[in-house]
């Protein structure tokens, strides 16, 4: 298991997204609010393991909403042989740039809230 595997085991509810979440675009990231984290763990890729049950001390909102994040960005995989090179190119990098934008972007940055 790698970050991105870890930390969806960790919080179960983020698994949903799988499913019902598109395929994002190349101007598109995922924005998932309020995913609570039920367990802890020790190590990273092959000595990952569950290191037993936690209770997650986010604060929640007026609604009942934890005010905790998860932003999904896809990065494109260039592979490390011919066409590798591709990567570096205008059109990938605004790419990168663009998803890099919305993933960091401050929440509520355009006045709105998810």
């Amino acid at each position: 298991c790698v970050q991105e595997e870890i930390r969806f085991v960790l919080s179960p509810e983020l698994l949903v997204s799988l499913a019902v979440c598109p395929c994002m675009q190349d101007l598109e990231t995922i924005l998932i609010v309020g995913s609570e984290r039920f367990s802890n763990y020790s190590g990273y890729a092959g000595t990952f393991e569950y290191a037993g049950p936690m209770t997650d001390a986010a604060e929640a909102d007026e609604r009942g909403v934890l005010r905790t994040s998860v932003v999904a960005y896809d990065a494109t995989y260039y592979g490390n042989g011919e066409g590798a090179e591709r990567q570096f190119g205008k059109g990938p990098i605004a790419r990168e740039l663009n998803k890099a934008l919305c993933a960091f972007l401050p929440i509520g940055a355009f006045g709105h809230r998810p």
